[in-house]
Protein backbone atom coordinates (compact mmCIF):
# COMPACT_ATOMS: atom_id res chain seq x y z
CA UNK A 1 0.00 0.00 0.00
CA UNK A 2 1.02 3.77 -0.59
CA UNK A 3 0.57 6.58 1.95
CA UNK A 4 3.05 8.65 0.18
CA UNK A 5 2.37 12.23 0.71
CA UNK A 6 -0.86 11.80 2.29
CA UNK A 7 -2.72 12.98 5.72
CA UNK A 8 -2.92 9.70 8.09
CA UNK A 9 -5.09 10.74 10.80
CA UNK A 10 -6.75 9.48 13.67
CA UNK A 11 -6.35 5.97 12.72
CA UNK A 12 -5.55 2.47 14.53
CA UNK A 13 -3.66 0.11 12.88
CA UNK A 14 -4.42 -3.34 14.69
CA UNK A 15 -2.97 -6.55 13.50
CA UNK A 16 -1.95 -4.96 10.40
CA UNK A 17 0.63 -6.82 7.67
CA UNK A 18 2.05 -3.90 5.88
CA UNK A 19 5.25 -5.19 4.58
CA UNK A 20 6.62 -3.01 2.21
CA UNK A 21 4.01 0.27 2.90
CA UNK A 22 5.14 3.34 2.18
CA UNK A 23 4.43 6.65 3.86
CA UNK A 24 6.99 8.96 2.41
CA UNK A 25 6.30 12.71 2.71
CA UNK A 26 3.13 11.85 4.75
CA UNK A 27 1.53 13.21 7.76
CA UNK A 28 0.38 10.97 10.62
CA UNK A 29 -1.20 12.57 13.53
CA UNK A 30 -2.76 10.22 16.50
CA UNK A 31 -1.83 7.44 14.77
CA UNK A 32 -1.40 3.90 16.53
CA UNK A 33 0.11 0.73 15.32
CA UNK A 34 -0.80 -2.44 17.36
CA UNK A 35 0.40 -5.65 17.21
CA UNK A 36 1.50 -5.24 13.33
CA UNK A 37 3.91 -6.29 11.52
CA UNK A 38 5.46 -3.31 9.45
CA UNK A 39 8.84 -4.91 7.95
CA UNK A 40 10.60 -3.06 5.19
CA UNK A 41 7.82 0.17 5.50
CA UNK A 42 9.71 3.57 4.51
CA UNK A 43 8.76 7.23 6.33
CA UNK A 44 11.23 9.27 4.11
CA UNK A 45 9.92 12.49 5.07
CA UNK A 46 7.03 11.79 7.35
CA UNK A 47 6.26 13.96 9.54
CA UNK A 48 4.82 12.21 13.15
CA UNK A 49 2.85 13.38 15.75
CA UNK A 50 1.50 11.70 18.49
CA UNK A 51 2.13 8.20 17.01
CA UNK A 52 1.93 5.48 19.44
CA UNK A 53 3.88 1.81 18.46
CA UNK A 54 2.80 -1.10 20.57
CA UNK A 55 3.96 -5.03 20.05
CA UNK A 56 4.74 -4.13 16.60
CA UNK A 57 7.96 -5.92 14.13
CA UNK A 58 9.30 -2.51 12.22
CA UNK A 59 11.98 -4.31 11.24
CA UNK A 60 13.99 -3.07 8.19
CA UNK A 61 11.71 0.18 8.25
CA UNK A 62 13.29 3.33 7.23
CA UNK A 63 13.48 6.74 9.53
CA UNK A 64 15.03 9.18 7.01
CA UNK A 65 14.81 12.81 7.51
CA UNK A 66 11.31 12.07 9.64
CA UNK A 67 10.05 14.20 12.43
CA UNK A 68 8.76 13.34 14.82
CA UNK A 69 6.87 14.94 17.73
CA UNK A 70 5.48 12.69 20.70
CA UNK A 71 5.97 9.45 20.06
CA UNK A 72 5.88 6.00 21.95
CA UNK A 73 7.14 3.02 21.12
CA UNK A 74 6.73 -0.30 23.40
CA UNK A 75 7.73 -3.93 22.52
CA UNK A 76 8.59 -2.88 19.01
CA UNK A 77 11.37 -4.84 16.47
CA UNK A 78 13.42 -2.52 15.03
CA UNK A 79 16.13 -4.89 13.74
CA UNK A 80 17.55 -3.95 10.78
CA UNK A 81 15.99 -0.43 10.60
CA UNK A 82 17.52 2.69 9.64
CA UNK A 83 17.01 6.30 11.71
CA UNK A 84 19.19 8.99 9.79
CA UNK A 85 18.83 12.67 9.84
CA UNK A 86 15.30 11.84 12.51
CA UNK A 87 15.66 13.21 15.88
CA UNK A 88 14.95 10.61 18.59
CA UNK A 89 15.31 13.42 21.40
CA UNK A 90 12.87 11.74 24.29
CA UNK A 91 11.89 8.55 22.35
CA UNK A 92 12.02 5.91 24.97
CA UNK A 93 13.85 2.45 23.16
CA UNK A 94 14.40 0.80 26.57
CA UNK A 95 11.69 -2.42 26.05
CA UNK A 96 12.20 -2.48 22.17
CA UNK A 97 14.66 -4.37 20.09
CA UNK A 98 17.04 -2.29 18.74
CA UNK A 99 20.00 -4.71 18.13
CA UNK A 100 20.93 -4.26 14.34
CA UNK A 101 19.51 -0.91 13.79
CA UNK A 102 21.57 2.28 12.35
CA UNK A 103 21.50 5.15 13.43
CA UNK A 104 23.56 7.99 12.74
CA UNK A 105 25.03 10.76 15.81
CA UNK A 106 22.80 13.29 15.22
CA UNK A 107 18.98 10.89 15.37
CA UNK A 108 20.76 9.48 18.76
CA UNK A 109 21.14 12.52 20.60
CA UNK A 110 18.92 12.56 23.43
CA UNK A 111 17.18 8.73 23.03
CA UNK A 112 16.37 6.88 25.83
CA UNK A 113 17.68 3.22 25.80
CA UNK A 114 18.64 1.03 28.75
CA UNK A 115 22.08 -0.14 29.34
CA UNK A 116 22.42 -3.34 27.70
CA UNK A 117 20.97 -1.52 24.61
CA UNK A 118 24.25 1.12 25.21
CA UNK A 119 27.13 -1.15 24.49
CA UNK A 120 24.78 -1.92 21.47
CA UNK A 121 24.87 1.94 20.39
CA UNK A 122 28.54 2.83 21.61
CA UNK A 123 30.02 0.16 18.98
CA UNK A 124 28.33 2.45 15.92
CA UNK A 125 29.97 5.91 17.60
CA UNK A 126 33.44 3.69 16.72
CA UNK A 127 34.19 2.70 20.87
CA UNK A 128 35.48 -0.70 21.71
CA UNK A 129 34.24 -1.84 25.12
CA UNK A 130 36.82 -3.67 26.70
CA UNK A 131 35.46 -5.85 30.38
Amino acid sequence: KCFDKEAVIRVIFKNCKMTGTTFMDSKLENVQFLECSNKYVNFASASMTNVIIKDSDFEETSFLSTKIKNLEIDNVKFKGAEFISTALKDVDFSNSDIYGAKFDVNSLKDMVIDSMQASVLVGLLGVKIKD
